[in-house]
C-alpha cells in the first residue's frame, strides 16, 4: 500500500489480530515485515518483540513462540514531519 503522510503528525499505530495455522500455535514461527520506513516498535500481544532504529525502509521480523489462539500485533511508527512512513509491502507469517 502507500505510505501515509501523516499530515503535520509523527506518530501512526498499525494494530490487527489474527489467527496463525495450526501448526504455527503449536509449533512457533516467525513474522517478517518486507519493509518498514520510519523509527518502529513491534508489539505481539503486549510485549515488545522487535524495534527498529532508523528510518530508512528495511525488514524487520521476530520470533513468533507457540501460542494458541488469536494473536494481536501492533506497530507504532514514528516519522520526521512531512517525510512519508509506514508498512510496504507484505507481511508474512511463517512456520518454522
Amino acid at each position: 500500500g502507500d505510505l501515509q503522510s501523516f499530515n503535520g503528525l509523527t506518530h501512526a499505530v498499525y494494530r490487527t489480530r489474527f489467527r496463525p495455522f495450526q501448526s504455527v500455535q503449536q509449533d512457533g514461527g516467525s513474522v517478517l515485515f518486507q519493509s518498514i520506513i520510519g523509527l518502529a516498535e513491534v508489539w505481539l500481544d503486549r510485549e515488545l518483540v522487535a524495534r527498529k532504529e532508523n528510518f530508512a525502509g528495511e525488514p524487520v521480523s521476530f520470533v513468533l513462540p507457540p501460542k494458541p489462539g488469536e494473536r494481536t500485533l501492533s506497530v507504532l511508527i514514528k516519522s520526521n514531519p512531512g517525510i512519508p512512513a509506514g508498512l510496504r509491502g507484505p507481511v508474512m507469517v511463517m512456520g518454522r
